[in-house]
């Protein structure tokens, strides 16, 4: 890395978007290269920081519109404090910090339940100060869309293999994965997002929002995105 502070990348996109995969696959490459990195994903299931999160997302505190947006996010930036202290130090340290999922996932489907412009803008203020700010996590300074259209996503969370969160009966989905309206609404916001902030940049994962693209190429596109913003050779 040509600068001795690290850097924060976060892995963003929909329910089904294939973050998880991705994020793999980028700490493979990371490893390959021999550049220090670690790793963190939220929410952070099996530890202190989640458990009201898992209780949301299986319907204990009531449905999606129930949990107001606000309610919702208190939840998983609860969840990423326990992170906060630690992130700070690894991108002191001259590290790759690498997120599947951050903030910006408050802002992509929290977000999604307010339709009102001027709501909107004032959520997004909120949540930025509440988890910058107030609770000091450091900023992104790369967040990598991944464009999967939802129709496309929904159809790849049946594949996934059952998660422990998830409680028995529930199937594959949980509440957000599971409701088409959150889903549409969440993708929409996302690509809202990407297009009004600099550091967000778009990876295409299907060709002509049909069918997803292969993983390689997708793997491939994230690399050259990241080499290209930080100077790596």
């Amino acid at each position: 890395m040509p600068n001795k502070k690290g850097k924060l990348i976060v892995i963003e996109g929909t329910d089904g978007s294939g973050k998880g995969t991705q994020t793999k696959k980028l700490v493979s490459t990371l490893r390959d290269y021999g550049i220090p990195f670690t790793q963190y994903s939220f929410p952070n299931y099996g530890q202190p920081g989640s458990e009201l999160v898992q209780h949301y997302l299986n319907g204990k505190l009531g449905t999606t519109e129930e949990v107001s947006a606000y309610q919702g996010s208190i939840l998983y930036a609860a969840d990423r404090l326990f992170s906060a202290k630690s992130m700070r130090e690894d991108i002191e340290a001259g590290k790759i910090v690498i997120c599947d999922r951050y903030v910006t996932s408050n802002l992509v489907h929290q977000s999604s339940k307010i339709d009102d412009l001027g709501e909107l803008e004032e959520y997004i203020a909120w949540i930025e100060d509440l988890e910058y700010n107030k609770l000091n996590l450091p900023k992104p300074d790369l967040v990598l869309f991944l464009d999967m259209p939802w129709e496309v996503s929904y159809r790849l969370i049946e594949e996934k293999a059952q998660r422990e969160y998830i409680e028995e009966g529930k199937g594959n989905r949980d509440m957000h994965e599971g409701d088409k309206n959150h889903l549409k609404f969440a993708y929409k916001r996302a690509c809202y997002l990407a297009d009004i902030n600099d550091s967000w940049k778009v990876i295409s994962c299907s060709e002509d929002g049909v069918e997803p693209l292969p993983k390689e190429i997708i793997s491939e596109d994230i690399w050259d995105t990241i080499r290209k913003e930080f100077g790596i050779v």
